[in-house]
């Protein structure tokens, strides 16, 4: 059993940050394409995300602005669903300072993975 729940450990790791040598096993790169991603949007308000990739890989990524890095948001793991999406809402912080906010989206199956570098702007 501590052998299992140390493998899911160790797959959990190479999944969320890449860690671990994966490219030594023949991971490809997964294609990612972005399908919506706001552009600019008021502090307070909603910015959106939707990318499309093979169903059943797992996304998980930040947004932050570079003047205040500690107000990072946080973009939780979604599983792609059966059509290929997976799609996230958050609210750009109202204290925020206006500007250019980066993204770091992050997608994985267990044998292609993804990094996606995005900006959008806060007004």
């Amino acid at each position: 059993m501590r052998r299992t729940r140390t493998m899911h450990v160790f797959s959990a790791l190479v999944l969320y940050f890449g860690v671990g040598p994966m490219r030594a096993f023949g991971v490809s790169d997964l294609t990612v394409k972005v399908v919506t991603l706001t552009e600019s949007v008021a502090l307070g308000g909603k910015a959106e995300l939707m990318v499309e990739t093979e169903a059943g890989a797992l996304c998980v990524g930040k947004a932050w602005n570079e003047e205040k890095p500690v107000q990072r948001v946080g973009l939780s793991a979604q599983s792609v669903d059966s059509n290929g999406h997976a799609a996230w809402t958050w609210q750009v912080p109202k204290a925020g300072p206006p500007g250019r906010w980066s993204i770091d989206l992050q997608c994985a199956t267990t044998t292609k993975k993804e990094r996606l570098s995005l900006d959008f702007v806060a007004q």
